[in-house]
């Protein structure tokens, strides 16, 4: 049985992915990490589609996007974009 359109087909390894980010995230964040992740995954599936390992960059963004220290956002970025790279 398939999803309703507006659900988005997540495979597992991608939401292990995303769990890993979201752990590292945390370093970055602190206890606020486990709200805010809940956030950027609802924004990063609303659309409904099927995500592909391509999207997780995008994830990685939302993510990054709660980080206030420019540099820092930056860096988690640049770390996450090393980790995606490591999955292809």
């Amino acid at each position: 049985m398939s999803p309703p359109n507006d659900q988005p087909v997540i495979a597992p390894h991608l939401l292990k992915v995303c769990k890993g980010m979201d752990g590292h995230f945390t370093r970055y964040v602190g206890p606020l990490a486990p709200d805010l992740s809940q956030e950027a995954f609802q924004s990063w599936t609303q659309h409904g589609k099927k995500l592909t390992t391509a999207d997780l960059l995008g994830y990685a963004r939302l993510l990054a996007a709660y980080i206030p220290d420019p540099r820092l956002c930056l860096q988690f970025e640049a770390e996450m974009k090393a980790l995606l790279k490591k999955l292809r």
